[in-house]
């Protein structure tokens, strides 16, 4: 005879089964794994550590979900402690499309990697490479780097190309050569977690110290901060010969040191990103300036029409130190330069939205462009394409941003509708525990 206590506790603990169930998601064999094992009891050593327990993510209203915020399609599954997530980012196939790394100080947001063991393997990699680190801001306590023997580490190297592990375990060992871009590129060639090494190899490319000025370490040269100094951290070809040898005094180095950055190569890895992304704005950006420097304006503008409708969560613009005097686009900024330079010159792509950004004030912005989605969502509803229509509505509220956390209740709920709508189950239950959540923490 069975043992009906057996049987109960084998279907309280088929936590991979219970988690497809809920959110009608199709789990990888690694995410399976992870659930049905229990990996997530395990506590890691690096700065994501801390994983969301099924105890959790199976609760009518998750604790861990940050409605409003994250994304509608993001389900925390490995926490810092302090705030951030890597999260789950659901696709409209009902699988798991990606893996994301969210910031709660804004709600920014970068690719970590396709599966979950990939982002585990790219923490480690962050760690443990060479020379400076360029995080999206001042960390809220000291960074904790992944220990060799890191338990999610060892976890995510069973399902990790062989090539991988090996270039890490040089890493580890500290036998890599200090040289660091062939060492991403070697990385990238692997195919893990590509996305966010080309994002690093673009930071490597560019370093140079002055992407550590501040403020206040201008203030004695007597220049505009955020109309001209500012700047510098993005590019030093645009520091005056005036100012170089203050500057290398101030930072500590020698003049040598204040260039240097690799362009070139900095565009190749972009391209990359742009061929398969239009999501993620600091691809087309990069691109677009490289060909700002070569005097190429139509290829200028051509890139940074299409950046233009790319989130503002998911431009880094702290990190690739594109960020300006406001909260705006780097994308914009330079339209608008580039089209009063050029006035016989017109936008290939995204025209409608450019006139709904540029007619309107920065502080009408965010309602605008909300708006201008909202349109593009009753458009596509219109027409019966429902997947245009979900697409539209994450915009409205994760583009620039809504104005109050209040008008994201209703939104959730058209987001959750549409895709429904759509046929994308996975999506649309997601959706409806971010509204769940929503409505238990802002009631009305």
């Amino acid at each position: 005879m069975s043992d009906p206590a057996a049987s109960s506790t084998e279907r309280q603990r088929d936590w991979a089964g219970r988690f497809a169930g809920q959110y009608a998601v199709q789990l990888d064999a690694t995410l399976t794994q992870w659930l049905g094992d229990e990996q997530w009891r395990q506590l890691g050593s690096g700065e994501f550590r801390a994983a969301a327990t099924a105890e959790e993510l199976l609760q009518d209203c998750p604790p861990v979900i940050w409605p409003g915020l994250m994304p509608p399609d993001a389900l925390p599954i490995l926490g810092n402690e302090y705030g951030d997530w890597l999260c789950l980012r659901i696709g409209g196939d009902d699988q798991v499309r990606e893996i994301i790394h969210w910031y709660h100080g804004g709600g920014d947001w970068i690719p970590w990697g396709r599966t979950l063991p990939e982002a585990i393997a790219f923490q480690m990699i962050r760690d443990h490479l060479p020379g400076r680190h360029y995080r999206h801001a001042d960390p809220a306590e000291r960074i904790r780097r992944c220990d060799p023997n890191d338990p999610h580490y060892l976890w995510a190297q069973r399902h990790l190309p062989a090539e991988t592990t090996r270039i890490i375990d040089t890493l580890l060992a500290d036998q890599a050569p200090q040289a660091v871009m062939p060492l991403l590129e070697q990385l990238i060639a692997t195919g893990v977690a590509s996305v966010s090494l080309h994002a690093e190899a673009i930071l490597r490319s560019l370093d140079t110290p002055l992407r550590q000025l501040a403020r206040n370490m201008v203030a004695p040269l007597g220049v505009d901060w955020e109309n001209e100094a500012i700047g510098w951290r993005f590019d030093a070809d645009l520091v005056p010969r005036k100012h170089r040898a203050a500057l290398a005094q101030i930072l500590k180095v020698g003049e040598a040191e204040l260039g240097g950055q690799d362009w070139e190569r900095a565009g190749q890895h972009a391209a990359s990103v742009a061929e398969s992304r239009s999501d993620l704005g600091w691809a087309p950006l990069t691109l677009g300036w490289i060909a700002e420097k070569h005097g190429h304006v139509s290829a200028a503008l051509q890139h940074y029409s299409r950046a233009l409708p790319a989130s503002v969560f998911a431009d880094q613009s702290v990190r690739f130190r594109t960020q300006g005097n406001e909260e705006d686009k780097f994308s914009a900024r330079r339209l608008a330069v580039l089209l009063k330079q050029h006035r016989d010159s017109a936008l290939a792509d995204n025209a409608e939205y450019w006139q709904v950004w540029s007619e309107a004030s920065s502080s009408e912005r965010p309602e605008a462009i909300a708006d201008y989605w909202l349109r593009r969502a009753a458009q596509a509803t219109e027409r019966g394409d429902d997947s245009a229509a979900y697409d539209a509505l994450v915009q409205s509220g994760w583009d620039l941003g809504r104005t109050s956390i209040r008008q994201y209740g209703p939104l959730l709920t058209q987001i959750a509708a549409a895709a429904q709508q759509a046929g994308q189950k996975a999506r649309a239950a997601v959706a409806a525990a971010h509204l769940r959540c929503f409505e238990q923490r802002f009631p009305s």
